[in-house]
C-alpha cells in the first residue's frame, strides 16, 4: 500500500509528443500552460487538474492540449515483495 506523487506538465505547439499524434494543437494564445502534480493513495486511479483556456472571437476547428507526466515519486509505502520487471507499490 502507498500513495505515489505523480508531476505533469502542458507541452507548447513546438514540443513534440512522440507518443500521440493529434491533427490540430491549441497554441499558447489558447491556453495557459500548467505544470504541477497530483496525488494517489492506495486504490485511487483518477485525479484532476486545471488547464485554463484562453478564450476569443476567432472561430477554430477542435484542437487538443497535450499533457506529459515529467515524474513519478513514491511517497509513501513500498511494494511487499520484490518484483523483477515491474513497478507495483502494494499488493
Amino acid at each position: 500500500m502507498g500513495t505515489v506523487e505523480v508531476f505533469y506538465s502542458t507541452l507548447a505547439i513546438t514540443q513534440d509528443s512522440p507518443y500521440l499524434s493529434v491533427s490540430a494543437r491549441a497554441d499558447l494564445s489558447d491556453f495557459l500552460p500548467a505544470n504541477g502534480s497530483v496525488m494517489f493513495d492506495d486504490g485511487i486511479a483518477a485525479a484532476n487538474f486545471t488547464v485554463a483556456i484562453l478564450d476569443d472571437d476567432q472561430p477554430e476547428p477542435e484542437e487538443a492540449i497535450i499533457v506529459q507526466i515529467t515524474a513519478v515519486r513514491l511517497v509513501s509505502g513500498s511494494q511487499q515483495r520484490a518484483r523483477k520487471y515491474f513497478a507495483v507499490i502494494g499488493e
